[in-house]
Protein backbone atom coordinates (compact mmCIF):
# COMPACT_ATOMS: atom_id res chain seq x y z
CA UNK A 1 0.00 0.00 0.00
CA UNK A 2 1.23 3.67 -0.76
CA UNK A 3 0.19 6.44 1.33
CA UNK A 4 1.29 9.82 1.63
CA UNK A 5 1.08 11.27 5.35
CA UNK A 6 1.00 14.65 6.31
CA UNK A 7 3.30 16.52 8.88
CA UNK A 8 1.42 19.70 10.20
CA UNK A 9 4.59 20.53 12.13
CA UNK A 10 6.89 20.60 9.28
CA UNK A 11 4.17 20.64 6.46
CA UNK A 12 6.01 18.07 4.80
CA UNK A 13 4.38 14.93 3.23
CA UNK A 14 5.45 11.60 3.72
CA UNK A 15 5.66 8.99 0.14
CA UNK A 16 5.86 5.17 1.83
CA UNK A 17 5.00 2.15 1.18
CA UNK A 18 3.39 -0.34 4.25
CA UNK A 19 0.83 -3.24 5.03
CA UNK A 20 -0.74 -2.41 7.81
CA UNK A 21 -1.37 1.66 7.46
CA UNK A 22 -2.65 2.26 10.79
CA UNK A 23 0.28 0.64 12.40
CA UNK A 24 2.74 2.92 9.97
CA UNK A 25 0.94 6.27 10.95
CA UNK A 26 1.14 5.20 14.41
CA UNK A 27 4.69 4.63 14.53
CA UNK A 28 4.86 8.25 12.76
CA UNK A 29 3.01 10.13 15.18
CA UNK A 30 4.87 8.55 17.89
CA UNK A 31 8.08 9.15 16.20
CA UNK A 32 8.00 12.61 15.23
CA UNK A 33 5.59 13.40 18.34
CA UNK A 34 3.44 15.04 15.64
CA UNK A 35 -0.35 13.93 14.58
CA UNK A 36 0.09 12.60 11.00
CA UNK A 37 -2.62 13.53 8.57
CA UNK A 38 -3.28 10.55 5.93
CA UNK A 39 -3.65 12.45 2.69
CA UNK A 40 -4.37 9.40 0.31
CA UNK A 41 -3.71 5.71 -0.02
CA UNK A 42 -3.70 3.63 -3.33
CA UNK A 43 -2.53 0.21 -3.89
CA UNK A 44 1.12 -0.16 -4.94
CA UNK A 45 4.59 -1.93 -3.73
CA UNK A 46 7.95 -1.15 -3.05
CA UNK A 47 9.03 -0.60 -6.22
CA UNK A 48 6.18 1.93 -6.85
CA UNK A 49 6.95 3.84 -3.91
CA UNK A 50 10.66 4.30 -5.39
CA UNK A 51 9.32 5.37 -8.38
CA UNK A 52 7.61 8.11 -7.06
CA UNK A 53 10.66 9.37 -4.99
CA UNK A 54 11.92 9.42 -8.49
CA UNK A 55 9.13 11.05 -10.57
CA UNK A 56 8.63 13.73 -6.85
CA UNK A 57 12.65 13.74 -6.77
CA UNK A 58 13.04 17.56 -7.53
CA UNK A 59 10.28 18.68 -4.29
CA UNK A 60 12.41 15.83 -1.66
CA UNK A 61 13.99 17.65 1.57
CA UNK A 62 14.93 14.57 3.50
CA UNK A 63 14.48 11.22 2.05
CA UNK A 64 11.26 10.42 2.03
CA UNK A 65 9.87 13.34 2.95
CA UNK A 66 8.58 16.00 0.00
CA UNK A 67 7.59 19.84 -0.06
CA UNK A 68 3.58 20.16 -1.11
CA UNK A 69 4.17 20.97 -4.36
CA UNK A 70 0.91 21.06 -6.84
CA UNK A 71 1.97 18.17 -8.88
CA UNK A 72 2.24 16.30 -5.93
CA UNK A 73 -1.07 17.21 -4.29
CA UNK A 74 -2.51 16.57 -7.81
CA UNK A 75 -1.13 13.37 -8.11
CA UNK A 76 -2.70 12.41 -4.65
CA UNK A 77 -6.28 13.68 -5.07
CA UNK A 78 -6.22 11.82 -8.62
CA UNK A 79 -4.59 8.45 -7.51
CA UNK A 80 -6.07 8.62 -3.34
CA UNK A 81 -8.37 5.51 -3.25
CA UNK A 82 -11.74 6.43 -0.69
CA UNK A 83 -13.07 2.99 -1.02
CA UNK A 84 -9.67 1.22 -0.46
CA UNK A 85 -9.23 3.85 2.36
CA UNK A 86 -12.42 2.90 4.40
CA UNK A 87 -11.27 -0.78 4.41
CA UNK A 88 -8.27 -0.46 5.97
CA UNK A 89 -8.97 2.40 8.00
CA UNK A 90 -12.30 2.72 8.75
CA UNK A 91 -13.30 5.16 10.85
CA UNK A 92 -10.53 5.01 13.09
CA UNK A 93 -10.15 7.93 14.96
CA UNK A 94 -6.90 8.22 15.57
CA UNK A 95 -5.96 8.72 12.12
CA UNK A 96 -6.92 12.16 10.90
CA UNK A 97 -7.20 11.91 7.00
CA UNK A 98 -8.29 13.89 4.33
CA UNK A 99 -9.94 11.14 2.17
CA UNK A 100 -12.33 10.26 4.98
CA UNK A 101 -13.27 14.14 5.17
CA UNK A 102 -14.08 14.55 2.17
CA UNK A 103 -16.24 11.83 1.99
CA UNK A 104 -17.57 13.12 4.91
CA UNK A 105 -18.78 16.35 2.76
CA UNK A 106 -22.14 16.77 1.39
CA UNK A 107 -21.21 19.52 -0.47
CA UNK A 108 -21.43 19.85 -4.06
CA UNK A 109 -17.42 19.93 -4.49
CA UNK A 110 -14.86 18.11 -2.23
CA UNK A 111 -12.39 20.51 -0.88
CA UNK A 112 -8.83 20.10 -1.93
CA UNK A 113 -5.38 19.05 -0.21
CA UNK A 114 -4.37 22.30 -0.13
CA UNK A 115 -7.35 23.73 1.47
CA UNK A 116 -7.54 20.97 4.04
CA UNK A 117 -3.64 20.86 4.43
CA UNK A 118 -3.91 24.90 5.32
CA UNK A 119 -6.88 24.62 8.52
Amino acid sequence: MIYYAFNPQTELIKIGQTSDVKARIATLNSLYQATMCVLGIHKGELLDEQELHIQFYESVTDEEWFKPTDDLIEFIETHHDDVLFREIVGDNPDVRSFGLLASRINFGKTPSLRDYMQT
